[in-house]
């Protein structure tokens, strides 16, 4: 039975497929967890409803991801900061310099790329406004 009634909209197989799809390694450990067939979730599959709610979904737990990462970000540094002043072993302090140091190399460069592509948009608005304003006047 569909939700709310209409044909694009997910049944409760549907969406118990979608949890399982994202919670397993195969579409066929996914079909058996919910209790139907492999075949029925390759065609669902097939279907552009199924693959966007899929897709939300993978969305909506890779968000979930970064935002428990953001918020342990603090304790991570301030661990390797304190491994790297007081652990007893040298090695330990090594690996912990090592870590906070790719740590600052990658925040610096994905800064670094969000400014470009933040460029490269602006840039892009422009030519985008010009060429319109050419067409207008032509």
């Amino acid at each position: 039975m569909a939700e709310n009634g209409g044909q694009n909209r997910l049944t409760r197989k549907q969406v118990t497929a979608i949890t399982a799809l994202l919670s397993t390694q195969t579409v066929a450990q996914a079909a058996a967890l919910v209790g139907i067939g492999e075949r029925t979730v390759t065609r669902w599959l097939a279907k552009p409803h199924f693959q966007e709610a899929l897709s939300q979904a993978g969305q909506r737990t890779i968000d979930e991801a970064i935002r428990r990462l953001t918020a342990g970000r603090s304790l991570a540094l301030d661990t390797l900061f304190n491994l790297m002043k007081n652990a007893a072993s040298e090695n330990v302090k090594r690996l912990a310099a090592k870590d906070w140091l790719e740590v600052l190399n990658t925040t610096q460069e994905l800064n670094t790329l969000g400014l470009k592509i933040q460029e490269l948009e602006e840039r892009l608005d422009e030519i985008s406004k010009r060429t319109e304003e050419d067409r207008a006047t032509s």
